[in-house]
């Protein structure tokens, strides 16, 4: 398929690499279409897995409808014009369609591990300043009761012993 263009005063703009614009009948026969050799010779409605977007059409109805064409999966949006009951169809394919959003989950998945790696990272340093000086504490008090033949005992603020 040809690239959809957008006039602009002096030059063309491309749109999409994979999107076309083209004007079928109630019979998905293509009128006007990029591709010269689709016009009046193709009829879009028994071409395989194209199937949703020929019950759309035929329903009369505005919306959008996955499909086929070319081994392609393209997503189409297509709205009927009243007088003549043709329909505008605009195609593209959904690789191109969303490879923005892919874009974007990418880089929050990215985000996601990256600052997973950070935090994991930032506790085990942590922990590990953390414990070594209450272990060497509880070690030293180890000791120290293990070797004392006194009786320690502890009085809480309280007054109490415990």
């Amino acid at each position: 398929m040809h690239g959809f263009f957008i006039e602009d005063t002096d030059d063309k703009k491309e749109f999409s690499k994979t999107g076309c614009a083209y004007l079928i009948n109630v019979k998905g026969l293509v009128l006007i279409h990029p591709r010269e050799d689709y016009i009046l010779k193709h009829r879009l409605f028994d071409q395989p897995g194209a199937e949703a977007l020929a019950r759309m059409v035929k329903s009369q109805k505005t919306g959008t409808a996955y499909f086929l064409s070319e081994g392609s999966r393209r997503i189409a949006g297509a709205a009927r014009i009243g007088l003549t009951g043709w329909t505008v169809v605009f195609s593209q394919s959904r690789e191109e369609i969303t490879a923005p959003v892919n874009r974007i989950l990418t880089s929050i998945f990215l985000a996601g591990i990256i600052f997973l790696v950070i935090t994991i990272s930032t506790i085990i340093i942590y922990f590990h300043r953390i414990s070594t000086p209450i272990q060497n504490m509880m070690e030293m008090i180890e000791q120290v009761t293990w070797h004392s033949t006194e009786v320690i005992m502890q009085i809480g603020l309280n007054k109490k012993i415990s």
